[in-house]
């Protein structure tokens, strides 16, 4: 979005000790990322090969992925699904170019002999 004139001549910074959002998240409050980070390293027992072994919830995440990818029994869709997800995880997700067109930008015209039309 971008701002008008006016809206940038109402610009002010804050004031010391002035609340700026009143109702927003407080001081020390962690986000979502935060949150799943922490659960995200923490260990857990899994079955590798029949031997129970301890790995972070992340490494059984990804694990898990990995099986759904190549498991024949999965339904094709589920199976491609995992792989997309691995693989954006991997390489990155690829880039999604809008095209939208202002309407301003988009010009008609007509010759003499479309007038019929």
């Amino acid at each position: 979005m971008v701002a008008t004139e006016k809206q940038k001549k109402n610009l002010r910074p804050a004031k010391k000790g002035e609340v700026r959002n009143p109702r927003g998240r407080g001081k020390g409050v962690p986000n979502f990322k935060t949150i799943y980070e922490k659960l995200l390293k923490g260990e857990i027992k899994v079955k590798v090969s029949g031997r129970v072994v301890k790995r972070t919830r992340r490494e059984a995440i990804a694990a898990m992925k990995i099986r759904d990818a190549l498991n024949d029994s999965l339904n094709p869709i589920d199976r491609l699904r995992a792989a997309d997800s691995i693989e954006n995880r991997v390489e990155g997700k690829p880039e999604q170019p809008l095209s939208a067109v202002k309407v301003a930008d988009v010009h008609i015209t007509f010759d003499k002999d479309d007038a019929d039309l």
